[in-house]
């Protein structure tokens, strides 16, 4: 792997839990890959070609808080030149006094797309694709997320028949977006900010006045279309699946007007004791009240 960046975490990066807010993971995993794609395109003389993301899985392995520096580094796991597809895999690792600490680890399913439509990797980028080629490290590997086949038909209608519960809505803002409409941070950051939505409607606690906060161990995205700046888009999440440590929760990112997907995602998440800074578990009772909000067979 090749460093990528190299910052440190700000306090407004950080949310009520105290910690880096999972949009601004997300935003650092997305300029390593722009760093990456700058210097594919470089070496493409037309520089026709785009990089445009399909799948994000992440782990969050470690808490990282305000001041912590960080490295951001990252290479390609494979290239396949019949469909155009390259695989990346990204590390954001805290620097301490002693050994780096890894926080969080990426891994982007991206294809190559030249005016809209897919091609193969251009032979100027394979030298410099196989310089950073490495398998896929084991503590970046699917955990409490499988890669079962993502859901054919998410939309407003199919979430309106299951039930799945509004957490969050707006427009999309020009800040919000990059070069292919609403970012995948931003994502993740309209998910981060329907979790208190989401928390109540399922019988939980108000966040803003316990001491009772959480935290996701594990991502799965897939992003289905591009939306631009001025469009209304809206959340709607369910309960896929409970146990007294973690709660699983998938999220559908939708167009309001039209209702198609944008993107949908599945999370790992745990409740947090903000005192103690540790897991708390979850009563018999409060599994036994979440698992009757499931709903079954949901799934990205």
């Amino acid at each position: 792997m090749i460093e990528l960046l190299r910052d440190s975490v700000q306090t407004w990066e950080c949310d009520q839990m105290g910690h880096l807010n999972v949009q601004f993971y997300v935003e650092r995993a997305e300029a390593g890959a722009a760093a990456l794609e700058s210097s594919l395109r470089r070496a493409e003389a037309r520089r026709e070609v785009e990089l445009r993301l399909l799948e994000l899985h992440i782990r969050f392995h470690r808490e990282v808080r305000p001041g912590a520096a960080l490295v951001l580094r990252g290479g390609f796991l494979e290239a396949q030149t019949r469909c155009g597809d390259l695989a990346l895999c990204l590390e954001l690792v805290r620097l301490t006094a002693e050994e780096p600490v890894l926080a969080a680890s990426f891994t982007l399913d991206l294809t190559v797309h030249r005016s809209g439509e897919p091609v193969e990797v251009p032979s100027a980028w394979r030298e410099l694709v196989a310089s950073t080629l490495g398998e896929l490290p084991a503590t970046s590997a699917r955990r409490g997320l499988d890669a079962h086949q993502a859901r054919e038909q998410a939309s407003l209608a199919a979430a309106d028949e299951l039930g799945l519960l509004p957490i969050q809505r707006g427009p999309v803002a020009e800040r919000e977006c990059g070069a292919q409409g609403l970012s995948a941070a931003a994502i993740m950051g309209r998910l981060s900010a329907g979790i208190p939505h989401l928390i109540l409607s399922l019988g939980g606690v108000d966040r803003s006045e316990a001491n009772l906060g959480g935290a996701a161990l594990e991502y799965r995205f897939r992003f289905r279309r591009a939306v631009a700046a001025g469009a209304s888009v809206v959340v709607r999440s369910g309960l896929a699946g409970v146990n007294a440590k973690t709660r699983t929760f998938v999220h559908w990112v939708l167009d309001a007007e039209s209702g198609d997907a944008v993107a949908t995602a599945e999370a790992v998440a745990v409740s947090l004791d903000l005192e103690a800074r540790r897991l708390a578990t979850l009563s018999e009772e409060a599994v036994a009240a979440y698992q009757a909000r499931v709903v079954p067979g949901l799934s990205l």
